[in-house]
């Protein structure tokens, strides 16, 4: 049987389940008891649905990434963007990223099936305990990611991922007024001279939802302590040639870190950027700014609401 959801357009997921079930009974060698909705993070069209997968015994057998209608091809992207971030991260480090055990395609809709991974908890005590174990993994991996995929972009990069993404973001109606002068003041400092562009991978939508533990008694880091076997998942919006801080801002926002820890976080990154922490808050304005002009299904509301939070959230560090 297949538990109901909703995709992204807010119709219901019954009948397109039964159609992965299908393929899940082929997997599993038999067909799976149940598929549990684990929601999709932000309130977003194209939206993953995330489903933990239940064996015939009602066992938890298998995790699923499965595309939203508004958005078909979503999963199919995250999985070829997952394997381009994995190559560029080398073997350690990209080690957080594993392999599906099987992708398909439904009804035009793609999906992806992983081995059997574990969320984090619900509750709110024993997730406060597994924030504190995780933050110092997750922020040590995304400075080494950073470190390794460090890029200077040349003066076509800086045109096209930079200048003009800035300038789109100066004059969009849509954003707030702050960070529309934010995009106004990047620009003008680049153009200036005042602080210079670099380029990192970025997941883009890093936050807990999208960190899982691989438990598996057979993973190659079953050696490793709790905390250094998570996974990344949901890599669609990732890009080798991303912008840096964005996902620094988001991952300590879901962890909920205190401004010492975040400001320790910006300053490393900073040096890594080769700026003041001061001058970290341009890189995360040309993020957000390359995010404004490339929304998708992203509703320009979202967009604003997660802008506005992070520039406070560095404003508050004094950046």
């Amino acid at each position: 049987m297949t538990r109901e959801g909703t995709d992204g357009n807010g119709a219901s997921n019954g009948g397109w389940n039964a159609h992965l079930a299908a393929d899940l009974t082929d997997l599993l060698g038999a067909p799976p008891m149940a598929l549990e909705d684990q929601g999709t993070g932000l309130d977003a069209p194209d939206s993953t649905l995330k489903l933990l997968v239940r064996g015939g015994d009602g066992a938890p057998a298998a995790f699923a990434l499965c595309s939203a209608a508004a958005a078909p091809r979503m999963v199919a992207r995250a999985c070829e963007r997952a394997r381009v971030a994995r190559a560029a991260l080398g073997e350690d480090l990209g080690s957080v990223i594993i392999d599906p055990l099987r992708e398909g395609d439904r009804q035009g809709r793609t999906w992806c099936i992983l081995p059997l991974l574990r969320t984090l908890s619900a509750s709110r005590l024993i997730s406060l305990f597994e924030r504190r174990r995780l933050g110092p993994a997750l922020f040590a991996w995304l400075r080494a990611a950073t470190a390794r995929t460090l890029h200077e972009p040349d003066e076509e990069e800086v045109a096209r991922e930079f200048r003009v993404p800035l300038a789109f973001l100066a004059a969009m109606e849509a954003a707030p007024v702050a960070v529309r002068r934010a995009g106004e003041a990047a620009l003008a400092g680049l153009e200036t001279g005042r602080w210079e562009p670099r380029q990192v991978l970025s997941h883009n939508d890093l936050w807990l939802g999208n960190v899982l533990i691989d438990s598996r008694p057979q993973s190659p880091r079953a050696d490793r302590r709790w905390a250094e076997r998570f996974v990344l998942i949901d890599w669609p919006g990732s890009r080798v040639r991303g912008h840096p801080l964005y996902d620094l801002l988001r991952l300590s926002d879901s962890l909920r870190v205190g401004r010492r820890t975040l400001r320790a976080e910006v300053e490393a990154h900073a040096a890594l950027l080769g700026c003041s922490a001061s001058g970290a808050r341009q890189h995360l304005v040309a993020a957000l700014a390359y995010q404004a002009a490339h929304l998708e299904h992203c509703p320009e509301e979202v967009f604003a609401r997660v802008s506005t939070a992070c520039l406070e959230r560095l404003g508050a560090l004094g950046c």
